[in-house]
């Protein structure tokens, strides 16, 4: 279905004001001195890495006193980077309700971890969902990684539309710049320490389609791409050996 021009405008709008806003602090030190490359480098692999598992277990449901698949499961909410109000704005009770609610039957879990990311030095912002690693569903994806066979995202495309409905709703309810961040889901094999993702492509107000790459943090390398071979999904996918690897195993689930 073609995307409305009004959604066009918005996200084109959200675009260009999205360097004025989401700021931690209202003003940059003056005589700030740059980074090195490498601390830089170091720094953008950070942040496609996932969350730590100690880090997770200290988290609080984003509502208080949710009780899991009745309404969807429950989303633990991590704001980095992003100033109180946009932290208020990204952790609304009412909006993580209807992202709850869609991500119902989509995710074979009882909680998810949802990061809301604002890179103050690139001007950029990201919203993570992070997937559930007892979640079988992805299992097939993994084995067809491995063997070389046609990956079909049916069971992704879902959970990654939810995550875009989620970021329109912040921008209808808040402020449009929200609907320039990014968007993405998040595997990790905690057995292999493997971490993927995969983002919805750009210019694509409503979030809905996948982008053409999966990306795996490798921290002595960087980051491997691991991208369809074809137009579009259904597709075989190709890239570094490891990073292959590592995208099978960050797909497979873990037991509990």
């Amino acid at each position: 279905m073609p995307i409305p021009q009004s959604a066009w405008i918005l996200w084109s709008v959200a675009s260009l004001l999205l360097f004025a806003g989401c700021r931690s602090h209202d003003t940059e030190p003056a005589d700030s001195e740059p980074e090195p490359e490498l601390a830089e480098a170091a720094s953008h692999v950070q942040e496609e890495s996932s969350l730590p598992a100690e880090g997770e277990a200290e988290l609080e449901p984003a509502i208080e006193g949710a009780e899991g698949p009745a309404g969807g499961p429950v989303v633990y909410f991590k704001p980095d980077g992003l100033s109180p109000t946009y932290e208020n704005y990204t952790g609304d009770p009412s909006v993580i309700h209807r992202l709850r609610a869609n991500l119902k039957g989509r995710v074979a879990g009882d909680t998810l971890v949802l990061k809301a990311h604002w890179d103050e030095r690139h001007k950029h912002g990201t919203f993570t969902l992070h997937l559930p690693e007892a979640d079988t569903r992805w299992d097939s994806l993994s084995k067809k990684v491995k063997d070389g066979g046609t990956l079909d995202l049916g069971t992704v495309q879902p959970v990654l539309a939810a995550l875009g409905a989620y970021r329109a709703d912040l921008g209808a309810r808040f402020d449009l710049r929200l609907l320039a961040f990014d968007i993405r889901l998040s595997w990790w094999d905690k057995r292999s320490g493997s971490h993927c993702t995969l983002s919805g492509v750009a210019n694509d107000p409503d979030g809905e389609t996948p982008s053409r790459c999966f990306k795996c943090v490798d921290f002595r390398v960087g980051i491997h791409e691991i991208c369809r071979t074809e137009t579009s999904w259904p597709s075989t996918v190709e890239g570094p050996k490891k990073g292959l690897k590592m995208l099978s195993s960050a797909l497979r689930s873990t037991p509990p």
